[in-house]
């Protein structure tokens, strides 16, 4: 189906515009409802009004607005050229539709809290209730004007995704937050969510804010509804948090003057827990999680000398902190997934924390924004990703192949390489170069490969599965390493 949005060639999906989408209908009387105001970039405040006694006293448009529709709720603004399409076609539009849709783009601020987030789910769920026909599709469509608090819907019985409203290619994709990737597994989920004494849950996740492109902890407010789950959220950065417990079990070590505070966190633990490694030893003396791996040596002891770790922050008196980069059992979950660590010295001991998250959504996202660095300035995307490397090592980092002479033109962990032959041309991948480039074309969709690679900052090699994605004339790839590795910038 074209867009209305494409039909009329304006940048800006308007909000008039998309409640015609939404509702197909016309009310003459709801365009009377409109008063212009001054034009131009800057446009005036909108009417001081209120709701749930919150003052909404602006309203955030993509681009510059010079009519507001005010409605007995709230101000929304629209677009003079989308206002001008709608009345010389005879069209208008459902006033409780365009209100429902503004609240969940505009209302909420960039910052928002707990009760804005609760506020989108509202919405989304009376535009449900409004028109169930055609509801999905109109979340789907909200990607058209991009904010970090966008709702979603799931299916709670196949745990995939049946609407979001920054991504329509996740549709029909399994959801993270039900597939144990939050910090309460899918079974606590459900039940509480079906507990009548609970109005929705509250769940943190790992995940990337689509304005921004980083990994944000994101918490969400989710509701079941109709046999779905609707839910929205709001991110805040991720290393904040971790670093926010390992500085309260630095501070628990030192009133409790030992770990027995840390070791008892496991009784209602959390993704996020803290843990406590002796660097000479790699003995594990501390865990908030799993306190049965006090007294034995570090998983990843094997791969990395803890003494190093301690003579980098030494390096730094002990302020900065290291980045690990792990596979480690998830409470939440009960298997093995990704993690980041994040360590710090204390006392002659490394406390950590960390955060668990999806490698594949991972790596999909850094193509991604790859690509579209690319699409903006094609040399300085490829000076950024090169320059990767003195930022600090992870192992997600990009590169960039050319298929036509198979060489590496950008690479985020080894620039050394570039210019050489890429292994993809190698046959070292679990699929033959001709296989590759096939599948690229093909699918027009990205293609998984595995294969065994150096990992960054270390002298040893991994099972690495990298995903890629063909634009223009290059392939555009990143990738996570399977087997335990470490990471010491």
């Amino acid at each position: 189906m074209i867009k209305l949005s494409q039909l009329l060639n304006f940048k800006y999906v308007a909000l008039g515009v998309i409640a015609v989408l939404i509702t197909g209908t016309v009310s003459v009387n709801a365009v009377s409802t409109y008063a212009e105001t001054a034009t131009g970039d800057m446009y005036l405040p909108p009417f001081q009004q209120l709701r749930d006694g919150t003052p909404i006293d602006k309203i955030k448009c993509n681009a510059p607005r010079d009519l507001y529709i005010r409605d007995s709720q709230m101000p929304i603004c629209i677009s003079a050229e989308a206002h001008n399409i709608l009345v010389n076609r005879g069209l208008s539009i459902d006033p409780v539709l365009v209100q429902t849709y503004a609240s969940i783009i505009y209302k909420v601020e960039e910052d928002a809290g707990e009760s804005d987030i609760k506020y989108v789910v509202e919405e989304t769920i009376s535009m449900y209730n409004t028109n169930r026909e055609m509801a999905f599709g109109n979340i789907n469509d909200l990607s058209e004007n991009l904010v970090s608090h966008y709702p979603f819907v799931l299916d709670p019985d196949t745990r995939h995704i049946v609407a979001h409203g920054a991504d329509q290619d996740r549709v029909g994709v399994p959801s993270l937050i039900l597939g144990d990737y939050a910090d309460k597994p899918y079974d606590t989920i459900m039940a509480e969510l079906q507990d009548d004494d609970n109005d929705g849950v509250w769940v943190d996740y790992v995940f990337i804010d689509p304005v921004t492109n980083d990994d944000g902890l994101k918490r969400s407010w989710l509701v079941l509804h109709d046999g779905y789950i609707f839910g929205a959220g709001f991110y805040y950065p991720v290393e904040e948090k971790i670093d926010s417990i390992i500085n309260n079990a630095i501070e628990l070590y030192k009133r409790d003057d030992g770990f027995d505070g840390i070791n008892a966190m496991y009784t209602d633990v959390t993704s996020h827990y803290p843990f406590v490694i002796e660097p000479e030893s790699g003995m594990t003396v501390a865990h908030g999680a799993f306190p049965d791996l006090v007294g034995k040596t570090s998983f990843a002891s094997q791969d990395v000398s803890y003494s190093e770790i301690v003579e980098s922050l030494e390096a730094n008196n002990g302020t900065e902190s290291i980045n690990q980069y792990v596979i480690f059992q998830n409470p939440s979950a009960g298997e093995r997934t990704l993690k980041h660590n994040v360590f710090k010295l204390y006392d002659g001991y490394l406390f950590g924390a960390g955060y668990y998250y999806s490698g594949d959504e991972k790596v999909k996202g850094i193509v991604k924004s790859t690509i579209e660095k690319y699409k903006a300035d094609r040399e300085s995307s490829f000076v950024e990703i090169n320059s990767q490397v003195d930022k600090g090592l992870t192992p997600h980092y990009p590169f960039v192949i050319d298929p036509n002479t198979k060489v590496i033109v950008a690479n985020g962990g080894f620039p050394t390489i570039i210019g050489n032959i890429s292994l993809f041309f190698s046959d070292h991948a679990n699929k033959s170069a001709e296989e590759i480039i096939s599948e690229l074309g093909d699918s027009g969709n990205g293609v998984w490969v595995e294969y065994v690679y150096n990992v960054p900052g270390t002298d040893f090699e991994e099972k690495k599965r990298s995903y890629l994605e063909q634009y223009d004339r290059y392939i555009f790839g990143s990738g996570y390493y399977l087997s335990t590795f470490t990471v010491v910038p």
